[in-house]
């Protein structure tokens, strides 16, 4: 396990993702993507497939969620081009991990309320302190390689860019998101094999 260095019982802001393996980094490390103030292209570090988001939870509940379980393993397929999700970032598809998606998600949620995954309350909504319940966002299997800031004229963007391939992922990990001025930085809290009997990597 790595990264706890950290209160017993403190809270981050984390989600469940899958790494690319080495080919598909140098595939997606080909797509032509210009930064620009209008266009801010993923850091390298940062691609990955994410899972399930979690929100605010205190890492070792969901640890101990995740490490008593067994994970099912995997193909993932990137492809078939360059596209948009949404209006405002540019992603490389990714098929094959519904099913691990779904077993994420029944891990670290209540099915009833969808509620946090570690006090079984509704998370804060951010709103004048208020609750909700979160909404289960249908899983869309992707790696983010850029977010536009503005208007970007279509020509400028690698829509349509093919990308063929795939990986069998041996570990999920479990990942803390901190936002500063200079964008998000990533840190892998835990990792989790999949496939046999259950466990979690150091």
């Amino acid at each position: 396990m790595v990264g706890l260095s950290r209160p017993v019982g403190e809270r981050l802001r984390l989600f469940v993702a899958v790494a690319p393996s080495p080919e598909v980094i140098e595939q997606l490390r080909s797509v032509p993507l210009v930064a620009s103030s209008m266009l801010r292209p993923t850091p390298e570090e940062q691609w990955h497939v994410t899972l399930r988001f979690l929100g605010s939870c205190d890492p070792e509940s969901v640890i101990g969620r995740l490490g008593g379980a067994q994970l099912p393993t995997a193909e993932a397929a990137l492809g078939p081009e360059v596209t948009m999700l949404g209006e405002r970032v540019v992603v490389a598809p990714v098929r094959g991990l519904e099913h691990l998606a779904a077993r994420i998600g029944h891990l670290t949620s209540d099915p009833v309320t969808r509620s946090d995954p570690v006090t079984q309350e509704p998370q804060r909504s951010g709103h004048g302190g208020r609750t909700r319940h979160l909404p289960e966002r249908p899983f869309v299997g992707h790696i983010t390689l850029a977010r536009l800031r503005g208007a970007v004229p279509p020509e400028q963007l690698p829509l349509g860019f093919v990308l063929a391939g795939s990986w069998t992922p041996a570990a999920i990990q479990l990942v803390s998101s901190v936002t500063h001025s200079g964008g998000a930085v990533h840190e892998t809290v835990a990792s989790f094999r999949l496939g046999g009997q259950p466990t979690r990597n150091a």
